[in-house]
């Protein structure tokens, strides 16, 4: 990252730029931001410190702005990147200076990697695992995200399978296009249930006829290989929060497979689908990448 926020680099400006819940003297508050990540950093974090409903609206305003001007994507990454990275530690920060990535950008980096962070640092609700993302899904159904593809996308890479089954059903709402941004997603660990998932997605297109979605759904296998940055899998459950659980627990919970034992699990199925598959066949490059041989054996 190239830009390091007013938050760290200078903290009694950055509390002089929150200014009051009411922003009293705003142009005053604003001239304390050295940049525009400074600006969009400030006012989100107002915004999840204040915790005011009356803030959405001008923030809402102050996004789509930017967005229409032409801010790059790499420098909001910046901005939801640190966002993310404070919430663990920074005192009245409330989970909701997340939302506006995940709401109101259209970048799939941006908009999955804030649904990772909202699903795993967010404190439970009603003693309930599943309690944050199952918050994500409902802006999903309610039409609420700008791209509800990278929301699900980002969800489903957490690779749980309790959180799976409540995706199950949601994936034949998403759009042609939603579903490509889903397929798309990956977060260098490769989780079983996640793999799976997109198995049964495959196969449950078998003589649909649907060759453009089977074909973002090979992709995404290939890209769970390419972008794999350790030779385990992850078959177990994730804790919810991550911080709830030592590192020990973490790693008990996620019973962790070598890639190789993995890849003689699935090979069965991933052989079955290229055998099935019509010309012209994709399949084979998922055997490719995972170095499969085509009679089945891994």
């Amino acid at each position: 990252m190239s830009w390091e926020p007013l938050f760290f680099s200078d903290p009694e400006r950055f509390v002089r730029s929150l200014g009051g819940q009411e922003g009293q003297d705003e142009l005053a508050r604003q001239r304390e931001y050295r940049c525009i990540q400074d600006y969009l950093f400030g006012e989100i974090y107002r915004f999840g410190y204040f915790n005011d409903p009356a803030m959405i609206t001008p923030l809402g305003q102050f996004y789509r702005m930017l967005l229409e001007n032409g801010l790059d994507a790499d420098k909001r990454f910046e901005v939801c990147h640190h966002i993310g990275g404070v919430l663990t530690h920074a005192k009245g920060l409330s989970l909701d200076a997340l939302l506006p990535f995940i709401c109101w950008d259209p970048d799939r980096a941006i908009v999955s990697t804030a649904t990772i962070d909202y699903a795993s640092v967010g404190s439970l609700v009603g003693n309930d695992p599943m309690g944050r993302p199952r918050e994500l899904i409902h802006l999903i159904e309610q039409g609420d995200v700008q791209n509800p593809g990278a929301v699900f996308g980002g969800l489903l890479v957490l690779g749980d399978p309790r959180l799976c089954k409540l995706l199950w059903p949601l994936k034949d709402r998403l759009s042609p296009e939603g579903a490509k941004e889903a397929a798309q997603c990956t977060s260098g660990i490769v989780h079983a249930a996640t793999i799976e998932f997109v198995i049964a997605w495959l196969e449950g297109l078998e003589g649909t006829g649907d060759d453009a979605l089977f074909g973002d759904l090979v992709s995404h296998l290939v890209l769970q290989r390419r972008h794999m940055q350790v030779d385990q899998v992850m078959t177990g459950l994730r804790p919810f929060p991550v911080s709830s659980v030592s590192d020990e627990e973490f790693k008990a919970m996620g019973k962790w497979k070598s890639f190789e034992e993995y890849r003689k699990q699935v090979a069965p199925r991933l052989n079955a689908l290229a055998r099935s598959e019509p010309e012209p066949k994709v399949m084979p490059l998922v055997l490719e990448a995972w170095g499969i041989t085509p009679t089945g054996d891994a």
